[in-house]
């Protein structure tokens, strides 16, 4: 059994001050197990001021974790905000490992990495919690793949990380008292934890209804829709004129829908390349239907909601980590921490829980066989129970 406690602080700048409040909270000697490991979110300067660093040196325990635009915890929603999840068992091991940084050999990297971290573990994960870069190189895809192909599909639950600026330009993945743009992060989790998925996109009603092809990609470039450049398929459902694609369009969901069975997965366009193609969140295959969707505040409380109701009614959970794409935020405009707070007025006091925002959210989904697949998704809430 997997039991779960968290810590959290405001204090940026006095780093022992900050430290003191962490380990206060976490009473470390009347909590802590035989096997423990934490999962750390927080906005970004507090790695800057060296509060993650003094944190992780006096913790008996390794963590990974990621620098967010806004955290949710029971006792505070925030952007500046860094808490701490902490997971312990007499019975679960953990193990946690960084990569090298990655360049042009994300496989090799991974490989290595996750080998020494199943080497420390013991045995075979029952569940893996991955947070990896923003890098422009790199689809969210390639990072599922490379993970899968490492582990041999042990279920993944993960992010890309993301921060409050406008660029991303702060962004960091964490290890243990290190950051880095580079590395992706991983947490193996021994046992049988048994977690449960769950997840929040569009509903029916808001998605708009179209029999749309991918014609052309490269990876996560979407080059053509129908056999039509992607401009010109975008002008004949309003998000785009005279051959100019409309600036809001990073915030409008796609849907993409496979034909192996698994659930639709959804997909945001980051920027438009001078030839006019679009750059995605994540792979957009050839062959895959397309259908745009509509995303507003009430869509994403609406959605949002729904998903903690559905959990609430199915079996018992003690921990919750949730990550809400970026995208979603964007939606909520003058109200950003409305995401947040309504997820947080459903669950209460019912269970330990962490909800962070997210720059892309890995999350196993169903196929039509009834096994577990690890895909990548945008405009996605992604929820883990156990």
């Amino acid at each position: 059994m997997i039991l779960s406690y968290h810590a959290f602080t405001y204090e940026i700048d006095d780093i022992e001050a900050a430290v003191e409040e962490i380990l206060a909270q976490l009473d470390m000697d009347h909590h802590l197990l035989a096997h423990s490991a934490g999962i750390l979110s927080c906005y970004a300067e507090f790695i800057d001021s060296g509060v993650v660093r003094a944190l992780a040196e006096r913790l008996p325990f390794p963590i990974v974790g990621t620098t967010t635009l806004a955290t949710a915890i029971p006792e505070a929603a925030d952007h500046l905000l860094l808490s701490l999840l902490v997971l312990t068992s007499d019975d679960t091991s953990f193990a946690v490992e960084e990569t090298e940084p990655i360049t042009d050999n994300l496989e090799a990297v991974v490989q290595e990495a996750y080998q020494k971290a199943e080497t420390a573990l013991g045995q075979k994960p029952g569940l893996m919690f991955s947070f990896a870069p923003l890098l422009l190189n790199y689809a969210g895809d390639q990072y599922v793949e490379a993970l899968d192909q490492a582990s041999g599909g042990v279920p993944n639950f993960g992010t890309i990380t993301v921060d409050h600026t406008q660029d991303y330009s702060e962004c960091r993945v964490i290890c243990n008292g290190s950051s880095s743009n580079q590395r992706i992060a991983f947490l193996l989790v021994g046992g049988n934890p048994s977690p449960a998925f769950s997840m929040a996109t569009v509903s029916e009603k808001n998605i708009l209804r179209q029999n749309a092809i991918i014609t052309a990609a490269d990876g996560n470039i979407l080059k053509e829709v129908n056999h039509q450049p992607l401009a010109a398929y975008l002008e004949t459902v309003g998000l785009a004129k005279d051959g100019k694609i409309s600036e809001g369009v990073n915030s409008v969901p796609f849907l993409i829908g496979k034909s192996d069975g698994t659930q639709p997965v959804a997909r945001a366009m980051f920027a438009i390349l001078p030839d006019g193609s679009g750059v995605c969140g994540g792979v957009m295959p050839v062959g895959a239907t397309l259908s745009i969707c509509a995303m507003d505040r009430q869509e994403v409380l609406d959605t949002s909601e729904a998903a903690i109701d559905c959990l609430l009614a199915g079996p018992p959970f003690k921990t919750l980590l949730i990550f809400s794409c970026l995208g979603r935020n964007l939606a909520l405009g003058a109200d950003p921490m409305a995401e947040l707070e309504a997820m947080r007025g459903k669950l209460e006091d019912r269970c330990q829980y962490l909800i962070c925002y997210s720059g892309g959210e890995i999350c196993p989904v169903q196929s039509e066989h009834g096994g577990l697949h690890n895909r990548f998704h945008n405009n996605t809430l992604v929820i883990c129970a156990f």
